[in-house]
């Protein structure tokens, strides 16, 4: 079983990977805030490649910022900046959106609060 939810975790990087290329390239980043979440996307990308391939990058106490930090900016970029474009209350790319960083969420919550760092006894 752990085979598996390890499997799970290495795909959902590729899945990860491919959809920040297909979302950046070209780079079209508009403002500041475009800039930001680029950084932010590829932090995360190196969290889930550590998550997933049991590398440890950075530190517990960077990921732990980090984590928090992500969740504080998602809500702000992608729901008041950017804002859903629907009028429904749970719009299909809303959903979307959310299926997609639920586990991006859990990972990193899981990478930096519950992993062993190389460095603790």
């Amino acid at each position: 079983m752990l085979f598996l939810i390890r499997w799970f975790w290495k795909v959902y990087w590729v899945y990860l990977l491919f959809l920040f290329y297909r979302l950046t390239w070209p780079l079209q980043a508009e403002n500041m805030e475009d800039w930001i979440d680029i950084g932010m996307m590829l932090l995360s990308l190196l969290g889930i490649f550590g998550f997933a391939f049991q590398k440890y990058f950075l530190g517990k106490s960077l990921w732990k910022l980090y984590f928090v930090t992500l969740m504080t900016w998602d809500f702000y970029y992608h729901f008041l900046l950017k804002g859903i474009r629907s009028p429904a209350p749970l719009s299909t790319e809303a959903l979307i959106l959310l299926l997609t960083l639920i586990p991006l969420y859990l990972g990193l919550f899981q990478y930096a609060f519950l992993t062993k760092d190389k460095n603790d006894v």
